[in-house]
């Protein structure tokens, strides 16, 4: 995210400017300064059901049956049930290791044939090779009830599977990137289900962004530098 020192920066501000940023980069873009709010908008779009949900599943199943030649309308829900129990756990931490292995590697499953029989086959949730083939969303104000209602400021979904959760705080407002990471912490603790996927968190206000792991106390958030996106 590019800095601006704008002494009107509000919150607001500082993501139409990471929007606009990720719009730059490819993604596809929900919630702007005169729209309904991202999350709604994907909602009604995807049908997703409820705000217990986290996983665009009308979505997911589209590009699913996208990327992997044999995956296919009669056998995509073979899949998607496998999935469901993934992304579920006994803790968050647990579930987000699962998650991580099948997005890394694919996810291995009996899929079933026209012909009555089964093939074991490994599928793949995201295009490593081809990026560009796979579905890039950000969207504002995603909701999400579990133990209470979290409302992150942008979330960045791959093939309907969130994986980076944003907060963002304004400098001219009192807010600083360490209340942002309070914040996140806070959402990990009311709605797990969310995290389960999630590669990483970003916590930014108007000047710095920094970068941490689900579960990853504040001291060990590293800053996001532009020129070397690892931090390193």
């Amino acid at each position: 995210m590019r800095q601006n020192t704008d002494p009107a920066f509000s919150e607001q501000k500082v993501g139409y400017v990471g929007r606009d940023w990720l719009a730059d980069a490819g993604w596809d873009t929900y919630g702007g300064a005169a729209e309904p709010d991202g999350g709604v908008q994907l909602d009604a779009k995807y049908d997703r059901d409820g705000n217990s949900e986290v996983i665009y599943w009308e979505l997911l199943r589209e590009q699913l049956i996208a990327l992997n030649e044999k995956v296919t309308d009669h056998n995509v829900d073979d899949v998607i049930t496998s999935l469901r129990r993934d992304f579920t756990g006994d803790s968050l931490l647990e579930a987000n290791r699962n998650v991580q292995e099948r997005l890394q590697k694919g996810r291995q499953v009996n899929l079933s044939k026209s012909d009555g029989t089964s093939e074991k086959v490994v599928v793949d949730l995201i295009n490593h090779e081809e990026p560009e083939k796979n579905s890039l969303i950000a969207a504002n104000q995603f909701r999400v009830r579990q133990h209470e209602l979290v409302i992150p400021d942008v979330v960045l979904f791959v093939n309907g599977i969130p994986l980076v959760v944003t907060e963002l705080k304004s400098l001219t407002q009192d807010s600083t990137v360490a209340d942002a990471i309070d914040d996140i912490h806070t959402y990990e603790e009311d709605a797990p289900r969310l995290f389960a996927p999630v590669l990483f968190n970003v916590a930014a206000d108007h000047e710095h962004a920094r970068y941490g792991a689900v579960g990853t106390p504040e001291t060990h958030y590293n800053p996001w530098q532009p020129d070397d996106p690892t931090g390193s």
